[in-house]
């Protein structure tokens, strides 16, 4: 999937827990224009829904989750202001 978009920026959250990557992604996020894009790596299960519902309150696109062999690729595009 990754080859479909063009990420700005990338966080690295494998080895934390929430509400590690959702605080990581929110800076990333922050730090963009409208419709960039940020990859999110995360090994916590949780990290799945947290970040599904965190993408739809910060008024963000989920895109593209993918299952790796030991961790999570989230694909976010930062919404208009």
């Amino acid at each position: 999937m990754a080859e479909e978009w063009s990420v700005a920026t990338r966080v690295d959250a494998r080895g934390t827990i929430y509400p590690v990557p959702i605080f990581r992604a929110k800076k990333a996020l922050d730090s963009l224009a409208p419709g960039e894009i940020i990859e999110v790596l995360a090994t916590d299960p949780n990290s799945r829904p947290d970040l599904e519902t965190w993408a739809i309150r910060a008024n963000a696109e989920l895109l593209g989750i993918e299952d790796q062999e030991d961790h999570y690729r989230f694909y976010v595009r930062k919404g208009a202001a």
